[in-house]
């Protein structure tokens, strides 16, 4: 198990949702947990860590390296476990690009590698089933050949209209292009936003086909700038207070302090620090300016 209850060795995993959703936030989240040996929203750790290839098609390395110094204090990587390979020029459905991935993989020995996302690392339509089929035919070659478990990240493709302008209900399928997607993946999970609350997203594992994953149907938010991070949502805390928590767990702060770290108003963070200290969640020491730390039980 790479992350009990969600990923294990050899995992066929696709990962969809619209843009700007967080699915590339997400998964280098989990590619930090799997290399660091870290829990994963609420998930236990494995016993050891694991090495992590990040194939990123999109974005440059500079945001990938922005994003890993925002995660790196609360979910640390030992060098070498976690590598990315960012913008190959080469696609993934192609013989050169084949044989590139096994390349980059043997000096990486990677037991889970992600593609993010899909369209940018192929050549040809999502939505044709021949090119789609020789990308999933490589990543069944290159898990034949490595043992890796593989998740790949899709964007949801634009609904087909009819002459009319009507949306064309296409099922399940509208969420994959061709139907070789769904063939191929275990477990597909379907990142969305809920609500008005934008932090607030939907994580849901809509295949059985891979019974080692226990994720269902999972609320969590977003936590930025610094964590920059996912967490579990839970039912009776609103963001502010998910926010201001994820903050304490480092050091005790001032009101001045969260309002720097969250970028929250002083306002909105004051009526949450008072809800927090009231249902004894976090204390204060009293001084002036007032430092804020979790309580006893929260530690």
């Amino acid at each position: 198990m790479l992350i009990p209850g969600v990923l294990a060795s050899g995992d066929k995993i696709m990962c969809v949702a619209e843009p700007k959703v967080g699915k590339s936030l997400l998964a280098q989240q989990l590619a930090s947990c799997v290399a660091g040996a870290h829990s994963f929203l609420g998930f236990p750790a494995a016993d050891e860590p694991h090495r992590v290839l990040y194939i990123a098609g999109e974005g440059d390395i500079d945001e990938l390296q922005f994003r890993g110094r925002a995660m790196r204090h609360r979910l640390p990587v030992l060098s070498d476990w976690l590598w990315y390979w960012p913008v190959p020029t080469v696609a993934m459905n192609t013989a050169d690009g084949f044989n590139k991935l096994l390349e980059f993989s043997a000096k990486v020995e990677p037991e889970l590698t992600i593609f993010d996302p899909i369209y940018a690392l192929m050549k040809g339509s999502m939505k044709d089933d021949e090119p789609a089929g020789m990308f999933t035919q490589n990543l069944n070659r290159f898990q034949h050949l490595t043992g890796s478990a593989v998740i790949m990240l899709h964007h949801t493709h634009r609904p087909i209209r009819d002459q009319g302008g009507d949306t064309i209900d296409e099922g399940d399928n509208a969420y994959f292009g061709a139907f070789t997607w769904k063939a191929w993946a275990r477990s597909f999970w379907l990142m969305k936003h809920d609500g008005p609350d934008l932090h607030y997203v939907q994580l849901s594992c809509l295949t059985q086909r891979n019974r080692t994953s226990e994720i269902g149907r999972l609320p969590m938010m977003m936590v930025e700038p610094d964590p920059l991070m996912f967490i579990p949502r839970p039912a009776t805390l609103g963001p502010t207070q998910c926010i201001i928590l994820e903050v304490l767990v480092d050091n005790p702060s001032t009101a001045e302090e969260l309002e720097r770290r969250t970028l929250r108003a002083r306002s909105t963070l004051s009526e949450a620090l008072t809800i927090l200290t009231k249902q004894g969640i976090i204390v204060s020491d009293g001084k002036r300016p007032q430092r804020y730390s979790l309580a006893e039980a929260e530690l």
